[in-house]
């Protein structure tokens, strides 16, 4: 990553979170609130977050193999994370965003967005899986049913 890319993109995502601050306050109540806006934002700021660990395990030299020990060429997000993880301890790092529209101490718990929150069932199985990677998959799926359940 000689050079970044990413940084310019997560300033304007910044800038347009801060901006969202002022019409929607942050707030354990308003985690329901739907909108194209949040929407959109979703899809682009998890986008990001696939890029930039697919980069991350470049910069890291790390190879992902199949059960015959070839390079595999279809990598999923969570097999990213998991060698992310090994590197870097994501699920332990600790997010605090401040700024003026958002009183710091809003959430009663410290914010630790790769801490898997959420267990879903896929085929049968219970799996263990992010809160906001969840809703990006149902929003980049199949936002037209989700939206009818939020409405």
């Amino acid at each position: 990553m000689s050079q970044n890319l990413f940084f310019p993109i997560y300033q304007q995502l910044e800038k347009e979170l801060m901006e969202l601050s002022r019409f929607i306050t942050f707030d354990h109540r308003q985690l329901v609130v739907y909108s194209t806006k949040i929407a959109d934002m979703l899809l682009r700021t998890v986008s990001e977050i696939e890029n930039i660990s697919k980069e991350l395990c470049k910069k890291e030299k790390i190879k992902f193999y199949d059960s015959k020990k070839h390079i595999r060429n279809v990598v999923y997000f969570n097999d990213y994370f998991l060698k992310l993880e090994e590197c870097y301890g994501l699920s332990s790092r600790l997010v605090n965003f401040i700024f003026e529209n958002c009183n710091e101490n809003i959430f009663d718990i410290k914010l630790s967005p790769f801490r898997k929150d959420l267990v879903i069932k896929v085929k049968g199985k219970e799996k263990e899986t992010w809160s906001w990677y969840n809703a990006y998959n149902k929003i980049k799926h199949d936002r037209i049913k989700i939206l009818n359940k939020l409405i």
